[in-house]
């Protein structure tokens, strides 16, 4: 197994985050009334549906592919357990939380880049690392 790199980690999770912020607009634009908000209200809104999306769909996808988001799967990044268990519901949904609170995801990329590591706090959390299934056999 190859630990993925930064790279091909942030590039999945940012399809992962695009899918949910997506979603979170357009749920956003279709439950809306004649409501008079700032548009920075409105950017709160939608970033905090984002988050709740993406907390459990992720959490959800996570588990029942045993590992693969829809961006993972589309770049071909997979998190798996250290002694190789199955991913957990704790382990997934512990996983998404953390990745959907934006300035949690600030602190683990200074993380990742200050110690030069490729596992983040959140690997480190749930015992799990991120492999590259491109070369994997």
């Amino acid at each position: 197994m190859e630990i993925a790199r930064y790279e091909r980690r942030l590039l999945a999770y940012m399809i992962d985050i695009l899918i949910c912020l997506g979603l979170g607009v357009g749920t956003w634009f279709f439950v809306r009334q004649n409501w008079d908000l700032t548009y920075v209200m409105q950017i709160i809104i939608c970033e905090t549906l984002m988050g709740v999306y993406y907390f459990f769909f992720a959490g959800i996808i996570l588990r029942w592919t045993n590992g693969y988001t829809l961006g993972g799967a589309l770049i071909r990044t997979k998190v798996v357990h250290i002694d190789d268990r199955d991913i957990s519901y704790r382990d997934a949904f512990l996983r998404s939380m953390c990745l959907s609170i934006l300035p949690w995801v600030i602190v683990n990329a200074a993380y990742m880049l200050i110690i030069h590591t490729e596992r983040t706090i959140f690997d480190k959390i749930t015992d799990t690392i991120v492999i590259d299934r491109r070369h994997w056999k």
